[in-house]
C-alpha cells in the first residue's frame, strides 16, 4: 500500500528547496551561468553561432557544459544530497537546513508532486520485491 502523499508538507517543501538551492544552484553551476546571454532576434536562437578556430558552431548545438563541469556539478550535489540524507536525525542540521533557503527561494514555484516519477519508481519497486 502506497504512503499516503501529502502535496503541501511544508516541512518537504523546504528541506527540497535547500537541497536544491545548496546541491545544484549555489554549486559550479553559478560559475557556469555567469556570464552574458547570447541575443537572438529570431527568438530561437537559429541565427547565433559560436566561433570556433575549427568554424562555426549553430547554438542550437552547442554543448552548454563540459564533460568537467558536468563531473563536478553532480559531485557537488550528491555530497549535499548525502549530507542532508544522513544528517536527518540531527535535529539542529535539518531544522538549519531547511531554514537556510527559504529567503532565497521565496520567489520559487510550489513544488508539485511528481506523479510519473513515483509511477515509473513504484514499478521499477514492485519488480524487485517480487523477485522479477
Amino acid at each position: 500500500m502506497p504512503l499516503k502523499r501529502r502535496p503541501k508538507d511544508r516541512y518537504s517543501d523546504e528541506f527540497a528547496r535547500a537541497i536544491v538551492l545548496n546541491g545544484f544552484r549555489d554549486t559550479v553551476l553559478e560559475n557556469i551561468h555567469s556570464g552574458e546571454d547570447p541575443v537572438s532576434r529570431t527568438g530561437d536562437f537559429s541565427d547565433v553561432k559560436v566561433v570556433t578556430p575549427d568554424g562555426e558552431i549553430p547554438w542550437t548545438k552547442v554543448s552548454r557544459i563540459t564533460q568537467a563541469e558536468m563531473k563536478e556539478l553532480i559531485i557537488e550535489a550528491f555530497n549535499v544530497t548525502y549530507t542532508a540524507l544522513t544528517n536527518m536525525t540531527n535535529i539542529p542540521f535539518v531544522e538549519g537546513f531547511a531554514k537556510s533557503a527559504m529567503n532565497e527561494t521565496r520567489s520559487w514555484n510550489p513544488p508539485e508532486i511528481d506523479e510519473a516519477l513515483i509511477a515509473r519508481f513504484e514499478a521499477v519497486g514492485r519488480k524487485i520485491l517480487s523477485g522479477r
